[in-house]
């Protein structure tokens, strides 16, 4: 076509496409000069229904939208229009002072806007013209630009971060406090020997009174509900059929049971409610087996008026266990108590040299812990055992010995591996809760709840 105005070209292939200018024209192209033009009209259109009426060129002059923003030391500035194309444009329309901001980043971007130039002035009635013209003008274009600039401030001024008390939002909940109700007490003493012998030249007592006093302090301050003495209360050295009786410590039998029986009382006296249970040891079992040996006829014979007491020749009835009602837990060496379904008692009848190692060897096929004495040591081995229902820890303890640890007990060596000791057991009576506190003694001293204890 001859006739085209300038900003119309036809392509090679017949189609139509806006020109700009000699180097310049739209990528998109249309199939007649009518489908361009139609184009143009319902961009226009749409321009109306928004409120903008295009400009008689039919490309409508975008409005000057520079904004500058900043915050410490960077600042942007950007403009979209037909106004503004180039940095020194936008710096001038943001009134961007240069001796305070310089230019890090910019960007200028163009594209193709156009638009179907037409008068008209029509009068409309019920939906219908009724008057009026309408002339169509060709299409106009122009080019708008996008423009985009960063900045820096050419002095850094520190920026410093907004510091604030830190709010912690959570609220403590202490927990709740312990309960005593459910649990039950017991007071483990294992070894006290008493017996006398000559030591370093003087009539001297086997058993440690220091310690013992220490007993007795921890037992008027724990007020146990039950406590356990776990044999071998007394020595019976002239009793024994398997060593060679030393004069030294012969004919002692009445003073040790003296001494026994005055502690026993006076543990009773502290503890008036308590349940207190004495366990044949070894050492007391010395007198059983004499009399088996030496003397079998006078085995068992109780006077005519005690025959609800035990024999005239025995340990309970000796110590008058009956006045104290303290309870014999004798047949050594299967004596046994219970705690609970958890918890056993029993003096004890093997001992190991390495430490710990009879603790070990008690639990090593035991399904419950075993609290023993015997060794004059104190030990404590724990084991887990796996089972159907679960797992659980056994323990093996022993707590010490309440006599001397210096060597004036009669023992196969002078210096022995051993130390004084009790114990404080809380447990749950239905249970399998337990809690074993040792309390060493060293020296006539102990400590035990944040106290210290001397004799």
């Amino acid at each position: 076509m001859s006739d085209l105005p300038k900003w119309i070209q036809e392509t090679p292939g017949g189609k139509y496409r806006v020109v700009f200018s000699d180097s310049m024209f739209s990528c998109r192209t249309w199939g007649t000069f009518d489908a361009l033009e139609d184009a143009v009209v319902r961009r226009n259109e749409k321009l109306a229904e928004i409120g903008i009426e295009p400009p008689d060129n039919g490309v409508p002059e975008q409005p000057n939208t520079a904004e500058f923003s900043g915050a410490g030391n960077y600042a942007e500035a950007s403009t979209n229009g037909n106004q503004i194309h180039t940095l020194e444009q936008l710096i001038e329309a943001c009134e961007v002072d240069l001796d305070v901001w310089r230019v890090k980043n910019w960007e200028v971007k163009a594209w193709d806007g156009y638009a179907k130039k037409e008068r008209a002035d029509l009068k409309w009635e019920n939906g219908a013209i009724i008057e009026g013209y309408a002339k169509k003008m060709g299409i106009e274009t122009q080019t708008l630009y996008s423009v985009h600039a960063e900045f820096i401030r050419r002095e850094l001024v520190p920026v410093q971060p907004t510091v604030q008390p830190i709010v912690c939002p959570v609220t403590f909940k202490p927990p709740k406090g312990a309960g005593h109700a459910n649990l039950v007490r017991a007071l483990v003493l294992a070894d006290p020997h008493f017996w006398f012998s000559e030591w370093r030249g003087e009539m001297q007592p086997v058993h440690d009174e220091r310690a013992l006093t220490i007993a007795l302090q921890i037992a008027d301050e724990a007020q146990p509900d039950r406590v356990d003495i776990l044999g071998d209360l007394l020595d019976m050295t002239d009793w024994t059929t398997k060593f060679l009786r030393s004069p030294e410590y012969c004919g002692q039998t009445q003073a040790a049971l003296q001494a026994a029986y005055e502690f026993l009382y006076g543990l009773r006296c502290l503890l008036p409610d308590a349940e207190i249970r004495l366990y044949e040891g070894n050492h007391e079992e010395r007198m059983r087996e004499a009399l088996l040996i030496h003397l079998p006829m006078a085995y068992g014979l109780k006077a005519v008026d005690e025959m609800d007491l035990p024999p005239a020749l025995s340990m309970p009835k000796l110590l008058a266990l009956h006045q104290l009602q303290i309870e014999w837990v004798g047949d050594y060496p299967d004596e046994l108590a219970w705690l609970n379904d958890h918890i056993k008692l029993s003096h004890g009848d093997s001992s190991s040299s390495v430490p710990g190692g009879t603790a070990r060897n008690v639990i090593s096929d035991s399904t419950a812990t075993h609290i023993f004495g015997h060794i004059h040591r104190c030990e404590l081995v724990s084991q887990t055992l796996h089972t159907r229902a679960g797992q659980r820890t056994i323990k093996g303890f022993c707590p010490g010995c309440l006599c001397h640890v210096d060597g004036r007990v009669p023992a196969s060596k002078g210096e022995q591996n051993w130390q004084q000791g009790l114990a404080i057991v809380d447990y749950e009576p239905r249970g399998m809760g337990k809690a074993i506190t040792p309390i060493e003694i060293e020296n006539g001293v102990a400590i035990w709840d944040g106290r210290r204890y001397a004799a």
